[in-house]
């Protein structure tokens, strides 16, 4: 994934947060990334954050956008039952 960012392949990647520090932000390739602000919500197993380009507040702001409308209208549980039925692995339930 850390190589798909730098090529441009990808614009932005979502994981644990301790994984993207030490995996990525902290090394050379790393330099010119920030993580969003953590996220930490009853539907995520920890603090989670998506790693952007420095300065890329559109982005942010559109990924921020749409990651609330997953959860408001429904479509994030319908994709988590669809993959795990009743196993919720995100909100420790």
């Amino acid at each position: 994934m850390y190589s798909d960012l730098t090529s441009g392949r990808l614009d932005a990647a979502i994981q644990d947060m301790l994984q993207a520090e030490l995996g990525f932000l902290k090394s050379p390739k790393g330099a010119d990334y920030e993580v969003s602000k953590p996220v930490d919500s009853e539907l995520l197993p920890s603090k989670t954050a998506i790693g952007i380009s420095k300065g890329n507040k559109d982005l942010k702001a559109l990924l921020d956008k749409g990651i609330k409308a997953l959860h408001d209208d429904g479509t994030y549980a319908t994709i988590q039952k669809k993959h795990f039925g009743d196993l919720n692995l995100y909100s420790g339930k």
